[in-house]
């Protein structure tokens, strides 16, 4: 009897070109942020005037850190992408 070896598990990664093209769209996204942008946040918080002091500060470093990493955020599946691409070859 010749022993059978168990089925390798295959690794579940997303590819270099999907990384690259997530971001690309994550870029474009961001573009249209910017060029739109929210400036319509700050009157929609302060509307109906209900919003104590702290709770807009909390909220503005809130979106603040949303913003950043909304931002920078294309940086690293287009960065990843490319690594792998750049170890392939």
């Amino acid at each position: 009897m010749n022993p059978v070896s168990p089925p390798r598990a295959k690794r579940n990664e997303v590819s270099p070109r999907n990384l690259i093209l997530i971001g690309i769209v994550w870029l474009g996204a961001v573009a249209l942020w910017l060029l739109f942008g929210p400036q319509s946040f700050g009157y929609y918080w302060r509307a109906n005037g209900t919003l104590k002091r702290t709770a807009l500060i909390a909220g503005i470093y809130v979106i603040g850190l949303l913003h950043q990493v909304f931002i920078l955020g294309w940086l690293v599946p287009t960065g990843l992408g490319l690594y792998r691409i750049l170890k392939k070859h």
